[in-house]
Order: C-alpha cells, then structure tokens, then sequence
C-alpha cells in the first residue's frame, strides 16, 4: 500500500511537470490581451489556407465537380485517407492549392480537403 501511494505520488508529481512545461510555450513574453501570440497565429493561417487568385485578378478560383457520379472530399492527398464529404456533379468548389497534378486541394463550405484533379476543372468563382 504504501509503495502505491509513492508510485501515485511520484506519477502525479512527473504529469503535473510535463503539463507545466508543455503549457509555457514562451515563459518570458508577455503579450496584450487581444494579440495572438507567434504560436497561435500561424496555428490560424495554417488552417486557414487561402485560395488560389484568378489569373484575370477578378477573384478567387474554382473548380466544378465534373465527376460521373460523386467525388470524395479527403483529409489527405491520398486515395485511402478518411473521407470529408461527398461532392456531385456540378457542384462548384473553392480552390486552394493546385500544385499537386494528382490532388487539388480544395474547401467546400467550411471543410478544407484534398479531391482528384482529373475530376475537376478550373473556373472563375
């Protein structure tokens, strides 16, 4: 019993300096109320990709749906990553990234995935 309560104590005693430590990003910067730290700030533009700008610079590119059926919205550019939603024919689309020739990636709503480019084509939005 009382190795228990040492081992528990011991446990209890690393997890609260692991936690400390791991909360104190940058113990020694102060910042106002209403400003994002560095480390919260590009945790928001990474989640918030930009689209790609319209070549004629009237506004965002798109891209339409052009798949038989239906298309997969993906969490990664792969045919076996999870599944975001499923996208039909028609349906228009912002377009983020389309660097990759295989998978653009792409927001529908507020989802932000990857889909196959031979199943979409380029438009203005």
């Amino acid at each position: 019993m009382q190795s228990t309560r040492k081992l528990s104590l011991l446990f209890f005693c690393l997890l609260s300096l692991s936690l400390a430590c791991l909360s104190t990003t940058e113990p020694f910067v102060t910042y106002p109320a209403d400003t994002p730290t560095p480390i919260q700030a590009t945790v928001k533009a990474m989640s918030s990709p930009s689209p790609v700008p319209s070549p004629t610079g009237r506004g965002n590119l798109c891209a339409i749906i052009s798949a038989d059926e239906a298309l997969h919205m993906r969490t990664q550019a792969s045919a076996t990553s999870q599944v975001l939603a499923f996208m039909e024919r028609g349906e228009v689309v912002t377009l983020i990234s389309s660097t990759n020739a295989e998978w653009w990636l792409i927001k529908r709503g507020d989802l932000v995935g990857y889909a196959r480019a031979k199943y979409l084509e380029k438009s203005e939005c």
